[in-house]
């Protein structure tokens, strides 16, 4: 459930205090430190021995994107294949951090993860991540350089569904008479940092109209499919 393992120091005093009947609940001593090392230790290699047996010597497609945690930037590691009793298959081999963010230390890393988990040999039929430059550029790309690294000459691009719809929204909207996207950002920008407008705004609509107050969406220009919900809200109010 994505919990820290911070939370393991408190469950288990919590498990004694609720159970207080359970022989079992008062031997449990598993706090972060050994949860941690159970994880990193025994369900992640194990996990990873499944999926790269699962997949075998099928073809499969690779798929990596930058996301920042904290000053850390992450790349997950991610493999699609076909397996003929399950069907289509997703599976993480790992997470590496490059704080460059350049395409060749990119190959390098996800070459690196294949090697490691003896995939480097199966055949990489498609390539996946977001539509920018960094990833499929015609020259010095990550797709260019996958190719050249690993002599894959027809690798194929597999490219974002959502950016493409996003991108597609953005194109859309020049079409209106009336720009949407900037009256949702302005209005958001207005209420955004004052206290005192958003009481005169409670005080005098919706405490005059009898209706709860619902929040002003923010909608990240970036980002996918945030505008629909936060023009939503606004229609509601």
């Amino acid at each position: 459930h994505h919990h820290s393992y911070h939370s393991q120091d408190c469950g288990n005093k919590l498990s004694c205090s609720i159970f207080t009947d359970s022989k079992i609940a008062s031997k449990i001593h598993c706090g972060r430190a050994k949860v941690k090392a159970l994880v990193e230790n025994v369900f992640v290699p194990h996990s990873l021995k499944l999926a790269v047996t699962d997949l075998g010597f099928s073809s499969f497609s690779i798929t990596t994107d930058a996301s920042n945690t904290g000053n850390t930037k992450l790349f997950p590691v991610v493999v699609h294949y076909f397996n003929k009793n399950k069907g289509t298959c997703t599976s993480i081999l790992d997470f590496f951090d490059d704080a460059n963010k350049m395409p060749e230390e990119i190959v390098n890393n996800l070459r690196g993860c294949l090697q490691n988990t003896g995939l480097i040999d199966n055949k990489i039929v498609a390539y996946g991540a977001d539509n920018m430059s960094i990833n499929y550029g015609k020259h010095k790309s990550v797709f260019v350089h996958l190719k050249q690294m690993l002599n894959l000459p027809n690798l194929v691009l597999w490219h974002c569904s959502a950016h493409i719809v996003h991108n597609t929204e953005k194109h859309g909207l020049k079409m209106l008479s009336y720009d949407v996207e900037n009256l949702v950002i302005k209005v958001y920008s207005e209420f955004l940092s004052s206290a005192k407008k958003i009481s005169e705004l409670k005080e005098m609509f919706f405490n005059f109209m009898e209706t709860e107050y619902s929040e002003i969406l923010h909608h990240i220009p970036t980002c996918f499919l945030t505008l629909f919900a936060a023009m939503n809200r606004l229609l509601k109010n």
